[in-house]
Order: structure tokens, then sequence, then C-alpha cells
């Protein structure tokens, strides 16, 4: 059996180690654009001599992005989770349908040796079961022949 390091993912399932590489690579695009936005922010605010109330909407809409990108990395999160979490209880079917299969094959073996020590034994009872008539016949024939004498 191998163990859970060496297991190859099959097509389309996930590793856990390969789960948190997504997630982390994931969020990278969005902390640059919590950056970007920040970044882009200050040098508008800078160059431009823009109104107060303008700024105010713009940080607002920065937030409210960043709260749907913190929401769907949350979103993300648990569901890399139950992805992890699934690939474990597969990976267990798994390993219990290898153990299965090797009790099945281990049982087929011993009934067939059973059944090989079994048609033995029957060859052997009737063997001795020939050989027993056998002395029965010649036993009762010393009998008549002693009677006859």
């Amino acid at each position: 059996l191998q163990s859970a390091k060496q297991r190859q993912p099959k097509k389309g399932q996930w590793c856990l180690r390969e789960a948190s590489h997504r997630i982390a690579f994931t969020m990278v695009p969005s902390i640059s654009i919590f950056f970007l936005s920040f970044s882009s922010l200050f040098l508008l605010h800078n160059s431009l001599p823009i109104p107060p109330q303008s700024i105010d909407h713009f940080t607002s809409q920065i937030n409210q992005i960043n709260l749907k990108i913190a929401h769907l990395e949350s979103v993300l999160e648990e569901t890399n989770r139950k992805v992890a979490e699934r690939d474990l209880y597969i990976q267990e079917s798994e390993n219990r349908m290898n153990e299965m299969a090797e009790k099945i094959h281990h049982l087929n073996y011993t009934l067939s040796s059973l059944k090989g020590d079994s048609l033995h034994a029957e060859t052997r009872l009737k063997a001795l079961e020939e050989e027993v008539w056998t002395c029965i016949g010649t036993t009762s024939l010393v009998c008549l022949e002693k009677e006859q004498l």
C-alpha cells in the first residue's frame, strides 16, 4: 500500500498539499489588487486636485471590493477544505477496498487448499476401504478353507 505522500492524485482530484498551494496561488491576485488599488488611490490623490467626496467614494468602492475579495477567499478556503476532506475519504475507502481484496484473495487460496486436501483425503479413504474389503475377502477365504479342512 502506498502512503498518502507517495500517492499521486487521480485526474480531477486534489491532495491537501495541492489545495494549500491553490489557496496561496489564488490569494496572490487579490493581494496584488489590494496593493494596486491603494497605490493608485495614493497616486491619484497626490497628482490631481480631487474633491474629498470623490476620494471618499473611491475609498468606499475599494473597501467594498476588498470585502468581496475577502468573502470569495473564505468561500475558496471552505471549498478547498471540503475537497481535502473528500480526498481523504476517498483515500481511506481505497485502502479499505485494497484490504478487502487481499482478504478475499487469501480466503480463495485457503478454500482451494482445503478442497485439494479434501480430494486427497477422499482418495486415501477409498484406497483404505478397498484394502479393508480385500482383507475381509482374504480372511473369509482363509476361514472357509479352514472349515473345509
